[in-house]
């Protein structure tokens, strides 16, 4: 099976770069500022949800713009991506049924799109670390980034494999199950406020009473805990639990096999059913 998937990658490769630079093209065509949005859209959105925090909430996290804009940079990746690949043989159905080709590739190619903007948003991730690390304006002081930055790669190769494995998964059941967009809007809104996207989820006051709980939403949910260590690494130089990393590179691992195994075994049958 895994031979099978890297030989289809390999024959595909081509088609992945050119389809997925052409959906990103015809994004953008037609806009006045173009690519520009990419950049603006997050920032706006670390402006709104910077206001939620400091404004409403009252809490007070060092380094805070970053902080709220490696969460939403990760979230907002991670969710579209989910979200997009519910319905999207659907979607591509008139292409699938004149067509052959692997399905997954539709999964790749819409990681290929959201994984674009979200290397354009960790850009300006690191400019803001530059412009930290040279100008004390934050009350933490000036920004130190040590030799620990550099867990960040293996921070966002495991993330893009948690994405590629639940999103296959996604695909595959979206076939079957015509509600379950529905169902994942509920439940990734209900994720979005568990996983700390714009607030510290290590330093809920609850967590005295319910101590389980802790490790709940900062351990064994994924998304929440690559935020936390990508957070960790950047801002505070510390290496988040590498233990817990290992574990979900090995439960990643086996939910990727799960979901190349899941639409290679049931690729054939997507047409019959849409």
């Amino acid at each position: 099976m895994l031979r099978r998937f890297s030989k289809d990658l390999k024959k595909y490769g081509r088609y992945l770069a050119f389809a997925s630079n052409a959906d990103l093209k015809s994004e953008v065509a037609g806009s006045y500022l173009n690519w520009l949005w990419w950049i603006l859209d997050p920032l706006f959105m670390m402006l709104i949800y910077m206001f939620i925090m400091v404004a409403l909430f009252k809490k007070n996290i060092d380094f805070a713009p970053i902080f709220v804009f490696v969460g939403l940079t990760m979230w907002d990746m991670f969710n579209k991506t989910v979200m997009r690949c519910a319905r999207i043989v659907k979607e591509y159905s008139s292409l699938l049924k004149r067509v052959r080709m692997p399905k997954f590739l539709l999964v790749l190619q819409t990681m290929w799109i959201y994984g674009f903007k979200m290397l354009i948003s960790l850009g300006l991730v690191a400019v803001m670390m530059v412009v930290w690390a040279i100008f004390p304006i934050d009350p933490a002081g000036r920004l130190v980034v040590g030799w620990e930055a550099l867990w960040i790669v293996p921070v966002l190769v495991l993330f893009f494999l948690m994405v590629f494995a639940l999103s296959m998964i996604v695909m595959n059941c979206g076939v079957y199950v015509e509600d379950l967009r529905n169902v994942l809007q509920v439940v990734l809104r209900l994720l979005f406020y568990m996983c700390g996207v714009f607030y510290d989820v290590t330093t809920l006051g609850f967590y005295a009473g319910y101590p389980w709980l802790e490790t709940v939403l900062t351990k064994l949910n994924p998304i929440s805990f690559l935020m936390i260590s990508a957070r960790q690494c950047l801002l505070y130089q510390t290496i988040y639990e590498p233990v817990w990393m290992l574990v979900w590179t090995v439960l990643t691992l086996a939910l990727c096999a799960l979901g190349i195994h899941l639409v290679y075994k049931n690729e054939n049958t997507y047409i019959k059913v849409i």
